[in-house]
């Protein structure tokens, strides 16, 4: 059963020749071991909403049942987006734990 509903964008000059094989692998492995890719980071946006049609029918939600979005652009180290992504999942089957270091 899903219990995470995820719509990901690639932009298609530099993440290329995506195959089914890939898609159900690992596609950062073969962004990085593949293609030569550098991932430098990623911008996410998290927080909480009501189930749309789809949550309800997928994940199964009732009406009043919280689900987690993040939204995330991630980029190269040279500063260029190659991935938009949201991902949706219920309250009760996802966690995230952030951690912040700062270098002085």
């Amino acid at each position: 059963k899903p219990y995470i509903l995820e719509e990901t964008y690639f932009v298609a000059g530099l993440v290329q020749q995506l195959t089914e094989e890939t898609i159900y692998a690992s596609i950062y492995e073969y962004i990085q071991q593949t293609l030569g890719l550098k991932i430098g980071g990623a911008y996410r946006k998290i927080h909480a909403d009501l189930p749309n049609e789809l949550d309800l029918l997928e994940l199964n939600c009732t009406e009043g049942t919280p689900v987690l979005e993040v939204e995330q652009v991630v980029y190269l180290t040279n500063g260029t987006p190659f991935e938009y992504s949201t991902s949706r999942s219920r309250y009760d089957t996802r966690a995230y734990t952030i951690t912040d270091i700062i270098k002085q």
